[in-house]
């Protein structure tokens, strides 16, 4: 049988699929992992299933709750492994979770039984454990350890940013005491610096006990932040700490292809990454880069004249520097733009640019069609341009990926600038010059998210313009970075 037989009954290989698969069944014996770089629309769940079938013992990996649900409701007769909170139980006392779904579900845990929830949470966590194949996100993967021979890892991308946070260091603001108002490396540097020397000693409690507030980190911090080879993004934020958010001074590796193999260890035989903005570069991040890998390039599925990028005839550079010189240029470009799509559109900005494109001063037939956010009312903003049946335009910051808006959801977006990775965190700074093809690389993987955000199907249809003169550099000097696929698309003008 060939690997193409295991493929979904109920659907039938689309010819992307079908190059895929065959693609990675001939390149089998010759390598331990397999790129494949999938664009939007080809049908990533369909080709995870096919090899899970195939190779018997796998393990699917996604990145959120959200595409594990998806894959359970296209194939509900995969196992799937879900986290303790989402097994609910109507008591506080149950030890799989402290979220009751509701008061009437289920009855009073019993300490040799439990409830409902925890009974189902303990019967899919032991056939986890002995099904051939299995679903589960990153983080329940991991923690449980679902190790199989193969191992399957949808929307891979995401790979390198969960390994970094989790080898990230914190630095708590309740343990540390330090200032509330610390907001940027500068900040942090002032107030780390002005500590006493004693503060980088272990102390002691009075019972004798050594303290829980590991010292010997804010050393590493104090080092680190006065390094002139910096190699940490060093920044401040809100996580979670045992289930309530705290402020903490984040410390996140820059590289970890040292990093131990926690995600596939000896056991794991066959990696295979799918995404569609996934390279070499990807591949060298994850420490990977001296094992025997195959690249398979498939192509759009959705037919080129149907996804055109088109670089603007007038573009200019949107550089922090010139943004105030450039910014009536792009506000007019993106009226044009707004004038030829009478429909949904979508403007991906920093939030600083944004913030500027507020005080245009803007036509009143394009003004009232502008949907505008900040940091605290993204999703509710989102929600309203998608639950609009007018032609609103949404300026969207930090959605270059995540977002769908298929057909009339989204017919044309701009591209207001590249997102290039800021030079102003000595750290980057320090990486681009070790490293310019990485630099450029994180800006492309943004840009190929970015514009996914539309067009989503085969069937559908919508224009990227890109405004940003930088980005013509990025796409020439780079151009074997980006994949065939989404340079049969690009073409000037407009």
């Amino acid at each position: 049988m060939t690997i193409l037989d295991y493929f979904p009954r109920k659907l039938t290989p689309r010819t992307v699929q079908e190059h895929a698969l065959k693609e990675l069944e001939k390149l089998w014996d010759s390598a331990n992992i397999f790129v494949i770089n999938l664009p939007v629309a080809s049908g990533k769940s369909a080709i995870a299933m096919t090899i899970a079938h195939w190779q018997k013992k796998c393990s699917i990996i996604t990145p959120s709750k959200l595409l594990v649900n998806q894959y359970k409701d296209e194939y509900n007769y995969v196992h799937v492994l879900r986290a303790k909170s989402d097994y609910y139980c109507s008591t506080f006392s149950c030890p799989v979770s402290k979220r009751p779904k509701s008061k009437e579900f289920g009855a009073t845990c019993k300490k040799t039984l439990g409830c409902d929830g925890c009974q189902s949470y303990l019967k899919d966590l032991r056939k986890a454990h002995v099904m051939p194949y299995l679903l589960s996100n990153y983080h329940i993967y991991l923690a449980h350890r679902l190790y199989r021979d193969t191992l399957v890892v949808d929307e891979a991308h995401n790979m390198i940013g969960l390994l970094k946070s989790m080898a990230a260091k914190r630095f708590w603001q309740f343990q540390h005491k330090f200032p509330s108002s610390l907001k940027t490396r500068e900040d942090i540097k002032q107030w780390v610096n002005s500590l006493p020397d004693s503060k980088f000693n272990y102390h002691y409690k009075q019972s004798g006990e050594r303290s829980w507030v590991k010292q010997e980190h804010l050393e590493f911090l104090r080092n680190e932040i006065n390094s002139y080879r910096p190699r940490y993004l060093i920044t401040v934020g809100e996580e979670n700490y045992k289930g309530e958010k705290q402020q903490c001074i984040i410390m996140t590796p820059l590289d970890i292809s040292d990093a131990p193999p926690i995600m596939w260890p000896s056991q794991v035989k066959k990696i295979i990454f799918l995404s569609a903005t996934i390279s070499r570069k990807d591949i060298e991040q994850l420490g990977l880069a001296g094992k025997k890998v195959q690249y398979i390039q498939a192509d759009s599925p959705i037919q080129v004249e149907r996804r055109p990028v088109v670089i603007a005839t007038n573009a200019q550079s949107m550089s922090w520097k010139l943004q105030d010189q450039n910014l009536s240029s792009l506000c007019k470009y993106i009226e044009e733009a707004a004038y030829h799509n009478e429909a949904k559109g979508l403007i991906h900005a920093t939030y600083g640019l944004a913030k500027k494109m507020r005080k245009f001063n803007w036509s009143p037939r394009v003004k009232d069609r502008l949907i505008f956010h900040d940091k605290d009312d993204k999703t509710l903003k989102y929600n309203e341009f998608r639950d609009s049946q007018n032609a609103k335009i949404l300026v969207a910051s930090g959605m270059y990926e995540g977002i769908d808006l298929p057909y009339d959801a989204g017919r044309w977006q701009v591209l207001a600038k590249v997102p290039w990775p800021s030079l102003a965190d000595p750290a980057i700074k320090f990486l681009c010059r070790e490293d310019d093809e990485w630099y450029s690389w994180e800006a492309i993987k943004t840009v190929l998210q970015a514009c996914g955000r539309i067009c989503r199907t085969p069937e559908d249809h919508g224009v990227t313009y890109i405004f940003d003169s930088t980005f013509k550099r990025l796409y020439n000097e780079n151009l074997e970075l980006f994949p065939k696929w989404f340079q049969n698309s690009v073409k000037e003008g407009g």
